[in-house]
């Protein structure tokens, strides 16, 4: 379940073939779960909510998915772990509790180097 992960910057990208304990991982973002979000959603044992403006303004990302996501972290059948990839008011959101990455809050976009970013995300994991 590691398909979404072809997406992210090489930093991400690697995390479950480095690591066997991420081996059923899976990510949102707005548009990521066309074809069969609730598969993904309900087998992940990590879940990175990737986290921008198009992921909280989308209906069904936020509504369903994200909903979704923090129902199983919730009930302990996964851990959710909400990246911050540019910058968006995300105080309040259904994950607001839970620790984000970068662990300083600051969205990957802000960042002078954006290969750090992803490094600083892939040691938070």
């Amino acid at each position: 379940m590691v398909s979404n992960l072809r997406m992210l910057p090489p930093p991400l990208d690697s995390l479950s073939c480095s690591n066997p304990q991420l081996a059923n991982v899976s990510s949102l973002e707005s548009s990521t779960f066309v074809s069969q979000p609730g598969d993904r959603l309900n087998t992940a044992d990590i879940i990175l909510l990737l986290i921008s403006p198009n992921s909280l303004s989308d209906d069904t990302c936020y509504d369903i998915e994200i909903k979704r996501a923090m129902e199983r972290h919730q009930a302990g059948a996964a851990r959710v772990i909400p990246i911050l990839l540019r910058p968006v008011d995300w105080q309040g959101a259904l994950f607001s509790q839970l620790p984000v990455l970068p662990k300083n809050q600051q969205p990957v976009t802000s960042w002078d180097n954006r290969d750090e970013a992803f490094q600083a995300i892939a040691e938070g994991i």
